[in-house]
């Protein structure tokens, strides 16, 4: 309520960064909180090519990975199957987890993310993996509000909260010398629309 009742006066607060922050936080949150959030997003689920949305991932995010001296490789099976999703809430997920990949790497020699896809059993899996130096405390990792976030610290909870809404799951697995989201989602059958 403070944050909209602030908004309204246009001066100082609507070009400060902080305050933009807090707007995002509160919208975020307003959205995630809503019951509304699952019946919005069945109406606009289609089948989505992973390896399409993939390769235009690589188009968004090939130059900054470049600039900064991050290699990324692409290990993409032919022949996905569709899934059923937002594919631009997808594509935002798969965007916040190669920023945070990025920004865990800056001070990584041999920096790399590698995003690979495949289908097992009845799923579509996307992996995505640095070799940063991981996460120490992985225990709060999907939770919002996250102390250190590069701003709000709600990305990995909006992530996940967005996978849901598909009927997927985002995990984080941390083998050594490897940190990794992995996001599964059920495949399209015939007869899905």
């Amino acid at each position: 309520m403070l944050y909209h009742n602030l908004k309204k006066h246009e001066q100082p607060y609507s070009n400060n960064k902080d305050f933009q922050a807090l707007g995002t936080v509160v919208e975020s949150i307003l959205r995630l909180s809503s019951t509304e959030l699952a019946d919005a997003s069945e109406e606009v689920l289609e089948g989505v090519d992973v390896g399409d949305l993939l390769e235009e991932l690589r188009a968004i995010i090939s130059p900054s990975l470049e600039e900064s001296g991050v290699r990324a490789d692409w290990e993409v099976a032919a022949g996905l199957p569709p899934i059923r999703v937002n594919r631009s809430g997808l594509l935002q997920v798969f965007l916040n987890l190669t920023k945070n990949s990025r920004r865990a790497l800056q001070d990584t020699s041999n920096a790399r993310i590698l995003v690979t896809a495949y289908a097992l059993d009845s799923s579509v899996v996307i992996r995505i993996s640095d070799n940063g130096p991981g996460i120490s405390s992985a225990e709060r990792l999907f939770q919002p509000f996250q102390p250190g976030a590069s701003s709000t610290g709600l990305g990995l909870f909006v992530s996940r909260a967005i996978i849901r809404t598909f009927g997927g799951e985002l995990h984080h697995l941390q083998p050594a010398g490897e940190c990794s989201f992995v996001i599964e989602i059920p495949a399209m059958v015939s007869g899905d629309s």
